[in-house]
């Protein structure tokens, strides 16, 4: 009885020590997370500064940055990843929308211009391919011709519309998000393990 009690004991301790050291490690990466946001919120928000807005536009993006902070940093209190990158881009979203309101056109068209560069959608796209047609991949013939087929439209479709943004100067983001969106449920239904049965 002793020893049994002394063995729970111990794996107790140890089960303890694991959720402490697994809520610690949740709990810095999302403080890195957080801290990334904020830090491209500054970048962002520099950039809009640097538009010569009135002393219309200054309160409103004033009390939006503030929100958007606020919002940004209560994402290190969010434990899953998944979640937190859910509600990141929401925020993210609703900022974009907001200053798009405030901002006159020819603002937003300096905005596109001033802001980095997308992320090269081409070169991930390619990047995916060429690891999904590895020869270890175990996709079917058919899988591959799939997944090509949909990170080709994929591809076409990220083109369009940042021709499309550079024309007309309005924000590509909510339209990519939702063209990598369908591109992901479109390959998770190929990929899921009945589909090449």
């Amino acid at each position: 009885m002793g020893k049994t009690k002394a063995f729970l004991a111990a794996f107790l301790a140890i089960a303890l020590i694991s959720a402490c050291t697994l809520t610690a490690r949740a709990s810095a990466e999302a403080d890195k997370g957080a801290a990334a946001g904020l830090a491209a919120l500054d970048r962002f928000e520099a950039t809009v500064r640097s538009l010569k807005l009135t002393e219309d536009q200054t309160p409103k993006i004033d009390k939006y940055f503030a929100a958007a902070r606020a919002d940004t940093k209560a994402l290190a209190d969010i434990a899953d990843a998944a979640e937190r990158e859910k509600k990141s881009r929401a925020i993210s979203s609703k900022l974009r929308s907001q200053i798009g309101e405030v901002l006159t056109n020819p603002q937003k068209a300096e905005l596109i211009k001033k802001m980095p560069p997308p992320v090269d959608t081409d070169a991930m796209i390619d990047r995916i391919k060429r690891d999904l047609n590895k020869p270890g991949s175990k996709l079917t013939e058919d899988q591959k011709t799939r997944v090509n087929a949909v990170l080709d439209d994929t591809k076409k479709k990220l083109d369009d519309i940042m021709a499309n943004a550079k024309e007309t100067q309005v924000d590509p983001a909510p339209k990519v998000q939702e063209v990598l969106k369908d591109m992901k449920v479109k390959l998770t239904e190929i990929l899921s393990p009945t589909a090449g049965k």
